[in-house]
């Protein structure tokens, strides 16, 4: 039989701290996993379904062009710390609309606010909306200054391909440790 903490649980191989200190490093990345879940898709999908009820409004493109961005950052640790740089791109739409007879300005293409290592999906949306064109931007109602081009919301792969992953390990790891709390789980207990 297992000896008992006191609270009618096995005490696991390495006492209760051991335990505790497995399920901290395990929450870290379930927690890390769902709050980039959150930014990264949901999010947007949120603020996408938010604007169902934003009002079809003519506009015209001011400016289209796909920016090119370094991000860089070091890693690593004293001599052996690199430099490291990414180049991403973002689609830079501006454009003009009047809205309860007045006149706005807004780049927001749409809710989803990363930019990408690849300029597919940008330059697609830059070529089809050159400067002069007149199109439809959707405007809130309630707060004119905010329009996008675009409601829906893309996925971003990226994101699901790298967020979910550590989410999901996170929590495996989460329940597997926490699975050593069971009353009378015979697996790894004192003897």
């Amino acid at each position: 039989m297992a000896p008992d903490s006191g609270d009618g649980l096995a005490t696991p191989k390495g006492g209760i701290g051991c335990l505790l200190t497995g399920a901290a490093f395990t929450l870290l990345p379930t927690a890390m996993g769902l709050f980039l879940l959150y930014v990264a898709i949901l999010q947007p999908l949120q603020r996408a379904a938010g604007a169902i009820e934003w009002v079809a409004t003519p506009c015209t493109i001011l400016s289209s062009e796909v920016v090119e961005e370094q991000i860089s950052g070091t890693s690593g640790r004293g001599e052996t710390r690199t430099s490291t740089s990414s180049t991403v791109y973002r689609a830079a739409i501006r454009y003009e609309y009047e809205f309860g007879g007045r006149r706005y300005e807004s780049d927001q293409y749409d809710f989803n606010d990363t930019v990408d290592g690849s300029q597919g999906w940008q330059r697609e949306a830059v070529e089809s909306l050159p400067p002069g064109t007149r199109t439809e931007c959707f405007v809130d109602p309630d707060r004119p200054d905010q329009a996008v081009l675009r409601r829906d919301s893309r996925v971003n792969y990226w994101a699901v391909v790298l967020v979910l992953p550590l989410f999901v390990v996170g929590a495996a790891a989460f329940y597997v440790t926490m699975g050593a709390l069971r009353p009378g789980s015979p697996d790894d207990v004192e003897r």
